[in-house]
């Protein structure tokens, strides 16, 4: 009786075919930039406008300045007030994910 059961465990044991190696892992991505460039371009200037409230009120109207036709102060009123903070904090809040 053991000399069947051997012999068909040994048969079923050779017929099945080996197991897969695991599928390699997609190579890395690389960094679009070093730390230092992501804490100057996302996170110091949203904390200094989150900051900023402290001391003062972004829904205060600002005063006109001389405006030069420069990219920077063509778009500035374009987020103003508190859009602006919240617009920052999202930035802030999201960067972490």
């Amino acid at each position: 009786m053991r000399t069947p059961i051997i012999g068909l465990s040994l048969a079923l044991i050779s017929s099945t075919s080996p197991a897969q190696a695991p599928p390699k892992p997609a190579p890395a991505a690389k960094p679009a930039g070093t730390l230092a460039q992501v804490m100057r371009g996302i996170y110091f200037p949203n904390a200094n406008l989150i900051f900023d409230v402290q001391q003062h009120d972004p829904a205060a109207p600002k005063p006109k300045a001389e405006t030069r036709g420069t990219a920077s102060s063509t778009y500035a009123d374009t987020y103003s007030g508190w859009e602006q903070i919240e617009a920052a904090a999202v930035a802030l809040t999201t960067a972490w994910i």
